[in-house]
């Protein structure tokens, strides 16, 4: 295994992934929830500077609650506004759990941010985390004047499944006329179900055997021949017309090849597209938000963030 950035071992340590047994763990999706620490449902801001609007988002007859993260100082006019998905590999978390990019870009750069509770797996596998994301983006898009959104300034943003979620999303948003996503940003995302990622590199936060539990739980029930790029983004035979993305994962994170190559793949497709990789980074490795490693990453993120919400003209 490739070396570990000594500060995040801590971290690293601390996680029970490799202590679970996946094997049959749809058996088990409490206890696999609980192991991981699922935070109870937040009711104040952990960051000064923003705070929360709890709603519930409406589309073609859907619904999906949200949370709706603003600044406190905002400035005159409408806001620029993420779409945020969470990760948790599709089995996991909260829109309602801390989530601390949210709560920065909102009290830093002066974004509002909708995070959303989308259903998850076993419970409720493919299309349902896909379709609810899909439909809180029609309700921001088609709300935007009231909620305060510049929708010109649009943009999806998730990590690890969430952010599986969010390529799926645009792809989705490219083909439809009348929604135009201004960015995605793709968090170390999840977006290839074949699990082709670097095996002989099994990731101590993230390992092979709990990759495939989460996709055959999000997958469940979907013929192999039929799982397209609406659930797992690496499946798109085409990627031009994309809007510009930021894509940023560790070096020793499993996902780190089936990122690398997508990244590689939206250049190719000719989309505005950023890679960055983080020596000695494992999945989720932010959670350390102390390390160098961290503080480069955030830097990094909230750069491409702010370049892409800058006022632009009419």
């Amino acid at each position: 295994m490739a070396a570990i950035d000594p500060d995040l071992m801590p971290f690293v340590t601390a996680l029970p992934s490799r202590e679970i047994d996946w094997s049959g763990a749809a058996d088990r999706i409490d206890e696999i929830r609980s192991a991981f620490g699922e935070s109870a449902r937040i009711a104040e801001p952990v960051r000064d500077g923003v705070f929360f609007e709890d709603t519930v988002a409406e589309a073609d007859g859907c619904r999906v609650a949200v949370r709706i993260v603003r600044p406190v100082a905002a400035p005159n006019g409408p806001l620029p506004v993420v779409l945020w998905a969470h990760g948790g590999g599709f089995v996991m978390g909260s829109a309602f759990s801390p989530a601390a990019v949210v709560e920065r870009w909102a009290a830093d750069l002066g974004v509002a941010v909708v995070s959303v509770e989308y259903r998850l797996a076993p419970e409720h596998p493919y299309p349902a985390a896909t379709d609810d994301v899909w439909t809180a983006l029609k309700w921001v898009w088609t709300h935007a004047g009231n909620l305060g959104f510049d929708r010109r300034r649009l943009g999806i943003a998730g990590a690890s499944a969430g952010a599986g979620l969010a390529a799926s999303i645009a792809l989705r948003s490219r083909n439809a006329t009348d929604l135009a996503l201004a960015f995605q940003v793709l968090i170390y995302p999840m977006i290839d179900d074949s699990n082709v990622g670097p095996l002989d590199q099994d990731d101590p936060v993230w390992p092979v055997a709990a990759n495939r539990f989460c996709w055959a739980a999000y997958l469940a029930g979907t013929p192999a021949n039929q799982i397209t790029e609406d659930a797992a983004a690496a499946r798109a035979s085409d990627l031009s017309g994309l809007p510009p993305a930021g894509v940023f994962v560790g070096a020793v994170d499993l996902f780190r090849r089936e990122d690398v190559a997508y990244a590689s793949r939206l250049m190719d497709a000719g989309v505005a597209a950023e890679l960055h990789v983080y020596s000695g980074a494992p999945h989720g490795f932010d959670n350390v938000p102390s390390a160098a490693v961290s503080l480069r990453f955030a830097a990094d993120l909230d750069d491409f963030v702010r370049r892409h919400v800058s006022p632009r003209l009419q």
